[in-house]
């Protein structure tokens, strides 16, 4: 089950409590958006608006402030990924080398980032894209011990 409520199409899925979840991610009426309050109640206001989409998750960066990672995740080193408005654009941003969430919520900023949300993928770090201009599949830090549990997915299409 996903922690935090969310929508997927439209469709409102009641998730588990997760006092991690800081912010959320609003996609509704061709228009995207980044909350860092009333994340419940937000959310389920876009539900049954067709191709709406929404989802909780750390807040990482607001408003080109960098937020106040909750004390209950690791400061391990990792590699880490984000979902951010970068110049009003929506970008997906990954360190290159393993970083604290507090070291990379920091690059995002100094990298000119507005606002970010983590994407964390646990134990299954792993990334899938299509390659615009040739149509391949890229493959980004693949694990070999793919299993039923890897279902985190982000899907854009235009």
């Amino acid at each position: 089950m996903i922690a935090g409520n969310h929508v997927s199409n439209g469709r409102f899925y009641e998730g588990y409590e997760c006092p991690e979840n800081t912010g959320a991610f609003i996609y509704a009426n061709n228009h995207w958006s980044f909350i860092n309050r009333d994340i419940d109640k937000r959310i389920s206001e876009v539900s049954g608006i067709l191709d709406a989409c929404a989802f909780a998750q750390t807040m990482l960066v607001y408003e080109g402030k960098v937020q106040q990672i909750p004390n209950t995740l690791p400061s391990k080193r990792y590699i880490r990924r984000a979902l951010c408005d970068m110049h009003n654009n929506l970008i997906i941003v990954e360190s290159k080398v393993k970083l604290t969430l507090e070291e990379f919520s920091d690059e995002l900023v100094k990298s000119g980032v507005y606002s970010a949300i983590y994407l964390d993928m646990g134990a299954m770090n792993y990334s899938v894209w299509r390659e615009y201009s040739n149509d391949s599949i890229k493959t980004l830090h693949p694990f070999n011990n793919m299993t039923k549990y890897a279902t985190n997915y982000l899907r854009f299409q235009l």
